[in-house]
């Protein structure tokens, strides 16, 4: 169903345990995965960018936590991308 994941990741502590759903997402079917690292710019917008042109079939990216009442439970990036996605988007929390 999601053969073609984009892995959205800033090498924070929270998008690091995204590395570890690489395994089951592959045995859930997953056949490619693409890590996305962005380190400038706005990253939200970035991530919405490559969705629109990649191809994919489902985002992965790690929620943070961090922020105002709406953002509280996913993070500011996450939050934003989840608003404005194409496809469906599994939001990880991060460990603290």
């Amino acid at each position: 169903m999601f053969k073609n994941l984009l892995i959205a990741m800033d090498l924070s502590p929270a998008s690091i345990c995204l590395l570890g759903c690489m395994g089951p997402l592959r045995g859930a079917g997953a056949e490619s995965a693409t890590l996305l690292h962005v380190e400038f710019g706005r990253p939200g917008t970035l991530i919405v960018e490559k969705i629109r042109t990649g191809g994919y079939s489902m985002l992965v990216i790690a929620g943070q936590g961090r922020g105002y009442m709406a953002e509280a439970f996913l993070g500011r990036v996450a939050n934003h991308v989840v608003h404005r996605s194409t496809i469906p988007v599994l939001v990880v929390p991060g460990g603290r």
